[in-house]
């Protein structure tokens, strides 16, 4: 695999601040000790000479200029001229310049992976290619722990609480005294309203945190039941894990069970991170700020006319959704999948895993006295499988089928993206940041034959499982399913309505 390194981790993999230097070197050793483990390389752009240009320090520029030479440069790589359009035309050499250049070594394939800091730089990659083609460095020693079975502990449930149960010393507030200096006032008068909360706490450690209110004065011109989510903050320490992701996935929740017609937040324009995942998640900016000069992101969850007649089923779902199955879906199909894996994917609070998984690859997720934990609480999943089936597509709705015991489908996703390869290179870039497979589990499936890998998002699931008897008895199968089966046209039209109800 090939990832491509911007400048400013160059600096965190040469560090040379003191304060610093423990926990930069300690971040360098484990990329490096990765990378030396397979066939990887890090690379750096030829552009970067003119990030160097720009450093008014003389003597650190020549040092990185230095440093350099351990690194292999980006050979001949393409101009990003034909993205003009869509990230403009800056001048040469200015910094936006060279991140466009970058960008354009990622569109091109050319690099598998591109790691930063900089999350503005990562939201213009989004607009011209898959995010998740964009890492920062917690997250490229996620991908690189998955390739060599050494997968981080996987991350932990979402807790329900009320606010008023939080700890106010915590230190995760402390950001939010520095940019909001009445915050400790604010936070004793709304400890007091009931205001619903959601955390996330490895080793009771407070790591992420988001509280919520309704809204009942139209805020903004916003019609309808609003929710505001009013604290959303994952700590320093744990961002990359898709921590957000996975407060998010029970604030959608929470909006769909209470009937809100849409989300919003407001937020300091220099928390880039943030403002991308939320993005990335369907929000958009309104014209409007706040006295304080925030973003205001809104989520609409109830659909219009012009958005189901203009909108294909994709952006649908990420617009309105999880939940958000376009109406208009003529492309369903049920995926069998076995006990192990779809407790993996879909896990079930309390409930105790059915049998051990068999697949390749989750044996390390799994105990024979514990279920499997965490992992599939994000809404950005992936699923490998061998089938002979071609007509998976993007936007495509999946329903997961669960073979063995149970014997129906339990949950629903819907498609981004499928890549059909032999290429256990290939398929680990394309699928690394979502599962766990190692590289050698996904070179022995590729051995055997094509996989089919599929990238998708968790739309919901079912609160009551639709059986086998029910499927066959109303056309939408004529047997259990053996491999991805698209939906028979008989029963098309009343599983959508069962699904939908």
């Amino acid at each position: 695999m090939r990832f491509l390194i911007d400048t400013n981790i160059l600096i965190k993999l040469e560090p040379e601040d003191p304060a610093n230097a423990e926990a930069d070197a300690a971040l360098a050793m484990e990329i490096n000790r990765l990378i030396g483990r397979g066939d990887h390389s890090l690379l750096v752009h030829p552009s970067i000479h003119h990030d160097i240009e720009r450093d008014p320090n003389g003597d650190r520029a020549e040092r990185t200029r230095f440093l350099l030479q351990k690194y292999y440069e980006l050979a001949d790589p393409p101009g990003a001229d034909d993205l003009g359009d869509v990230l403009g035309s800056p001048e040469v050499g200015s910094n936006d310049w060279v991140d466009n250049q970058l960008i354009a070594a990622v569109v091109d394939e050319l690099v598998d992976f591109l790691i930063t800091e900089d999350y503005g730089l990562l939201r213009k990659l989004g607009r011209v290619a898959r995010r998740d083609k964009g890492l920062n460095i917690q997250e490229a020693l996620d991908v690189l722990r998955s390739l060599y079975d050494e997968p981080l502990e996987p991350p932990p449930a979402v807790n329900a609480v009320f606010m008023h149960s939080l700890d106010r010393t915590d230190p995760i507030w402390e950001s939010f005294r520095v940019d909001y200096p009445g915050f400790d006032e604010w936070f004793n008068r709304a400890r007091q309203e009931e205001r619903h909360a959601w955390t996330i706490t490895p080793d009771e450690q407070l790591a992420g945190v988001a509280i919520v209110k309704r809204e009942e004065n139209s805020p903004f011109g916003l019609e309808g039941r609003q929710l505001k989510i009013t604290t959303f903050k994952v700590a320093e320490e744990f961002v990359g894990r898709r921590y957000g992701e996975l407060l998010l996935k029970s604030l959608f929740r929470h909006a769909n069970q209470n009937e809100y017609d849409g989300i919003y937040v407001t937020v300091l324009e220099k928390y880039e991170g943030l403002t991308g995942l939320l993005e990335d998640f369907g929000f958009v900016a309104l014209d409007e700020r706040t006295d304080l000069d925030e973003l205001v992101l809104y989520k609409q969850l109830s659909p219009d006319e012009q958005a189901l007649a203009e909108m294909g089923p994709l952006p649908f779902h990420v617009g309105f959704g999880p939940p958000a199955i376009h109406p208009g879906s003529a492309d369903w199909f049920i995926v069998p999948i076995e006990p192990g894996y779809e407790e993996m994917l879909f896990p079930t609070p309390g409930q105790p895993p059915a049998v051990q998984p068999t697949l390749p690859g989750l044996t390390e997720w799994a105990s024979k006295d514990a279920r499997p934990r965490g992992f599939g609480n994000a809404i950005k999943k992936a699923y490998l499988s061998q089938t002979s089936s071609r007509l998976v597509s993007s936007g495509s709705v999946l329903l997961f089928y669960r073979s063995s015991d149970v014997q129906a489908i339990r949950a629903v996703g819907v498609v981004e993206d499928v890549l059909v390869s032999r290429d256990p290179d290939a398929i680990a870039s394309f699928v690394s940041a979502r599962t766990v497979y190692s590289l050698a589990e996904i070179a022995s499936m590729a051995a055997e034959r094509e996989v089919v890998s599929i990238l998708f998002r968790h739309d919901r699931d079912l609160p009551t499982p639709i059986s086998l008897d029910e499927l066959i008895s109303n056309g939408a199968l004529l047997a259990a399913p053996q491999s991805i089966t698209s939906v028979r046209a008989e029963g098309l039209e009343w599983i959508a309505e069962r699904i939908l109800a």
